[in-house]
């Protein structure tokens, strides 16, 4: 039902063919957000992302993001990006709230496209380590990161995000107790 698709809608305004900036699903509360929303999928995201080849600052969630919007992102046609928020969720029970993997090639293709890119991570709620370096590559340029309340931030979460991303990180904002990750920060 397209005539009741705010997407669809954003699609057909032709005052919007300009549009610079777009938040899909961002957060304006920091202390939370609904674990599982109904959220576009990562096929229709690249759909209406291409829409908007002006978009240089994005905001989206974990489970909107695939390689093929990393490569939309990074088509010549398109201006060049100069910042990209993502939201990371994660569910363990639900295929859909796992964290997407994206290529190394990928990061870079984008990086070469953009050179200005700022790539800000939220981590929204308890991601297991080792899946976060299915998008977190070296590749990216992570300039900000922050862990809300309900996340975990481990001594091998900081030591990876220290090593990987020392030439590139400048805020970490951590939400959640310290006590697990102390002695790293």
């Amino acid at each position: 039902q397209d005539e009741v698709n705010i997407f669809e809608a954003l699609k057909r305004n032709e005052k919007l063919k300009t549009l610079q900036s777009l938040s899909l699903f961002g957060m304006k509360n920091k202390q939370w957000s609904q674990r599982a929303p109904l959220l576009p999928s990562p096929a229709y995201t690249v759909d209406l992302i291409s829409h908007f080849c002006h978009l240089q600052h994005l905001t989206v969630r974990s489970p909107m993001l695939s390689e093929r919007l990393m490569v939309e992102l990074a088509d010549a046609s398109r201006d060049k990006l100069l910042y990209l928020q993502i939201l990371l969720t994660y569910s363990a029970h639900q295929a859909e709230f796992r964290v997407p993997e994206i290529s190394s090639s990928a990061w870079s293709a984008l990086c070469a496209r953009s050179p200005r890119l700022e790539v800000e991570c939220v981590i929204m709620s308890r991601v297991p380590y080792l899946d976060l370096g299915a998008v977190l590559k070296p590749e990216v340029p992570l300039t900000s990161m922050t862990v809300l309340k309900y996340a975990r931030c481990s001594q091998d979460f900081l030591h990876s995000l220290s090593q990987k991303f020392k030439a590139t990180l400048r805020d970490f904002l951590c939400y959640t107790d310290p006590s697990d990750c102390g002695d790293e920060l």
